[in-house]
């Protein structure tokens, strides 16, 4: 579980947006003009990946998602858990607003308005609520010209679609959504989730051992 960083933030996963808050705050952008937050429940596969940020040059937030369910009002679009987000006032004023539904103690009449609002509703979904609302309700401010869908890399693929064939390998990440790996909230589903888990680590450490020795040799040659 996330320590808590913010008491006025919901503990938990909602901890997130009060990270996320104090770094943006504490780092100035000459020393970070982005920020990559990934959950704890992301393996890093392939470690040689480099992200492309000339593709980012007009956009402040960059991750997974499918406009069409996000405009719907369907919170199962996007996935929050790999995020790219640029170090300045739009990325602070969004997630000041996703804040807003995050109050401890919970603000009951603000949850029903906002669960009101959507068409997929899932408190287990945590800061993808507010989220999918504001992008819904408010593209002009949090969404048009401001976000990009990036799944090239891939930056965010759910571990039961890893071998997909159209997915593009090695991805960058595999992220183990819902296994509740770290928490253990739901036990039935670790005979599904940690011989995966433990495959795809394995996996990984042999592409950054290899990775590692590749820039060894590099500077060997340099």
């Amino acid at each position: 579980m996330a320590e808590t960083r913010d008491p006025k933030i919901r503990p938990g996963a909602w901890q997130k947006l009060a990270l996320l808050q104090g770094a943006l705050k504490e780092i100035p952008p000459s020393r970070a003009e982005w920020l990559l937050w990934m959950d704890m429940d992301v393996i890093i596969n392939d470690p040689a990946t480099t992200f492309p940020l000339s593709w980012y040059e007009k956009h402040d937030l960059v991750m997974w998602g499918d406009v069409a369910k996000i405009k719907a009002g369907d919170v199962s679009g996007m996935n929050s858990g790999v995020l790219l987000i640029r170090n300045g006032p739009w990325a602070r004023k969004l997630l000041d607003e996703v804040a807003r539904y995050a109050g401890y103690p919970v603000d009951t009449a603000l949850e029903q308005s906002l669960a009101s609002q959507l068409t997929s509703y899932d408190v287990g979904m945590y800061e993808q609520n507010p989220l999918t609302f504001l992008f819904k309700s408010r593209p002009e401010e949090f969404l048009e010209q401001h976000v990009r869908w990036e799944d090239a890399l891939t930056m965010n693929v759910w571990y039961k679609k890893r071998l997909d064939p159209d997915v593009p390998q090695p991805p960058f990440v595999v992220h183990f959504a819902g296994c509740q790996l770290c928490n253990g909230f739901h036990p039935e589903k670790l005979g599904e989730c940690d011989g995966l888990f433990l495959g795809h680590y394995a996996e990984s450490v042999v592409r950054l051992e290899r990775a590692v020795r590749e820039k060894q040799q590099q500077k060997k040659g340099g």
